[in-house]
């Protein structure tokens, strides 16, 4: 991006709203006040389980960074830390 509004940069959020919203349609209807469908909570769950491992992975990636500053800063050999 230059900077410069392109039509694209509307247009691409737009197409996502679509099928955003017939999704949600879809759960709202079908979703009863006192329970949710199973099927919705399981995709919960799988989704709930794919971020907590992308949030390990960012975190872990950032500890071995800041390990690996510390060593050039400090010059402590890296296997010693």
């Amino acid at each position: 991006m230059n900077g410069k509004f392109d039509f694209m940069d509307l247009f691409y959020p737009t197409l996502w709203i679509i099928p955003g919203s017939f999704i949600a349609l879809i759960i709202r209807f079908r979703t009863k006040v006192s329970e949710a469908p199973g099927w919705l909570m399981m995709f919960y769950a799988i989704c709930a389980f794919v971020m907590s491992i992308a949030w390990i992975n960012i975190t872990s990636e950032f500890v071995v960074g800041m390990l690996n500053l510390f060593a050039i800063v400090s010059g402590v050999p890296y296997p010693l830390l």
